[in-house]
């Protein structure tokens, strides 16, 4: 459940490099908050993910010094803008069989806010 509704996925050690790829989309859910922690190093990644009907917000943090977001998208959605803390920012988009992503990455240690402004 973690890498795969939650999607958080460690791609290096004690979370020092994080995939945050949640799937909320796909089990119709538009509000979560969640963290995962490893006891061990206090390695930990947090976030709190929102969609409205014309935005997908993502708030996240936690020990990473890189972070690699994939958001999958509401269907007959297209991705208008992008934004890292208030500032536009360049994303790719792709597919995986039918269901369309967003990917970027962030580099750095901090509290991000992610917004993704969507249209038909």
């Amino acid at each position: 459940m973690v890498e795969g509704l939650v999607g958080v996925k460690d791609q290096g050690n004690a979370f020092d490099k994080v995939l945050i790829a949640p799937r909320w989309e796909a089990a119709n859910e538009n509000n979560v908050n969640t963290t995962i922690k490893y006891e061990a190093s206090n390695g930990y990644v947090s976030y709190h993910y929102l969609k409205t009907e014309s935005e997908i917000q993502l708030v996240f943090t936690g020990t990473q010094e890189e972070t690699d977001l994939q958001i999958l998208l509401p269907k007959n959605k297209q991705v208008e803008a992008a934004f890292i803390n208030g500032r536009s920012t360049k994303y790719q988009e792709f597919k995986i069989e039918s269901s369309n992503y967003i990917r970027l990455n962030i580099r750095g240690k901090g509290v991000y806010k992610m917004i993704i402004k969507l249209n038909y």
